[in-house]
């Protein structure tokens, strides 16, 4: 925390702190100790916060969960907290001997109205969704890919050989967590599977254009463009015969079409293609929404492609200010957004300011990715770059459309 922050909280002991976003915490204290060791990114006056929290869960509207089960790490025992949880401050000392600051809080069920707006908002996206999808979406919203992995393949062993009607939903969000990490094949797989259950089932169309959209996104990053937009139009169709051109789903597909124009540089049709994802999803969602940050981001890439650095880095900055908000300190989406405005930086000859956020996204990328993944080795490159002609521009996109 900044010094400024910290001086205000003793004015708060006995009052209440919520958090935006997902909260992501451990019932080890190594686990702290070891974050607490890591260098900060937020500046020469930045303090050293280690929170103790205590909960019950026999209070209702107090939502955490424990997810060793599903993590590469279960040795962490991490626990997440919803969103928008409360805590009340009990006290704030300073442990002179490490110079760490110890705040004890106790968390309440006063976050849980701004959950339930969030989770009116996702069934809004996931009309027919379960319970059991919905956690591995939020797993997967947080960041969370090999967790969401481990949680999504575990489902599927459980019920497979039914009928469970969640099936295709759960191959369809293994296959997302296997293309955020790079695997484009086990994730064609899965998707595939997914479609083969969507079709059984006449009501599954909205599933299907997602499912569609995620193909097409496999071979566009795959290289294989024309059959990518085929599927970007498969889906598109359906939206515009089936579910109405204003359908949430049809700004996931339009996000896709506005990624493959871009590639192959048909700047105004990939322009107005983010126009109207960008218009749908303010139909459904708040200003501070995970999703309208990732469009913003999205038109960030396309205006600095386009050779206008200065309106990407505006939409950049406001993507940073709803990733900021609402998303957990690590998470791919910001480093995304990070990478992107280090490249319109050094398009402006601004080294030092790209180099900055080269490293900060890089630093990001070696948190929540796999060691091998495309995205940590090619930041690494653009971290060391003085130049924007020799920059490489292949990131993975690694941001969640649901």
């Amino acid at each position: 925390m900044s010094s400024e922050e910290l001086t205000k909280l003793p004015n708060t002991i006995g009052g209440m702190t919520s958090i935006n976003g997902f909260i992501s915490t451990s019932v080890q204290q190594w686990v702290a100790d070891e974050f607490l060791q890591r260098e900060s990114h937020r500046g020469p006056d930045a303090q050293k916060v280690l929170w103790i929290i205590e909960a019950d869960c026999r209070i209702d509207g107090i939502i955490f969960a424990p997810v060793a089960q599903y993590s590469v790490h279960p040795e962490e025992k991490e626990v997440i907290f919803n969103i928008g949880s409360a805590f009340r401050i009990d006290s704030i000392t300073l442990n002179e001997a490490n110079n760490i600051w110890h705040i004890k809080a106790t968390a309440t069920n006063d976050g849980s109205h701004a959950f339930s707006e969030y989770m009116k908002v996702l069934r809004r996206e996931l009309k027919e969704t379960s319970e059991k999808v919905i956690f591995g979406t939020l797993l997967i919203d947080m960041g969370k890919y090999v967790t969401a992995q481990c949680y999504f393949k575990d489902l599927i062993e459980r019920f497979s050989g039914s009928n469970h009607p969640d099936l295709s939903d759960f191959h369809y969000n293994l296959g997302l967590t296997y293309s955020f990490q790079g695997d484009l094949d086990l994730a064609e797989q899965n998707f595939l599977r997914a479609l083969k259950y969507q079709n059984l089932v006449p009501l599954k169309q909205r599933d299907m254009v997602r499912t569609l959209n995620a193909l097409g996104w496999v071979h566009q990053d795959s290289g294989a463009l024309d059959e990518a937009i085929d599927f970007y139009k498969k889906a598109e169709y359906i939206c515009e015969e089936k579910l109405g051109s204003n359908d949430l789903a049809n700004a996931q597909t339009y996000t896709y079409m506005g990624r493959y124009y871009l590639e192959r540089q048909q700047y105004n049709e990939s322009n107005t293609c983010y126009e109207r994802a960008l218009k749908i999803l303010r139909l459904y969602f708040p200003n501070q929404h995970q999703r309208l940050g990732i469009i913003l981001s999205e038109m960030g890439d396309a205006r600095r492609k386009q050779g206008k650095p200065e309106q990407a880095l505006e939409l950049y900055k406001q993507a940073e200010a709803i990733f900021n908000d609402i998303l957990p300190k690590h998470h791919p989406c910001m480093a995304y957004c990070w990478s992107g405005m280090g490249l319109s930086f050094l398009q402006l000859n601004n080294i030092k300011e790209a180099q900055g956020h080269h490293e900060k996204a890089l630093q990001t990328y070696r948190h929540v990715l796999p060691p091998d993944h495309i995205n940590i080795s090619i930041s690494e490159k653009n971290l060391k770059c003085i130049r924007y002609d020799l920059v490489i521009d292949s990131y993975l996109q690694v941001c969640s459309q649901v």
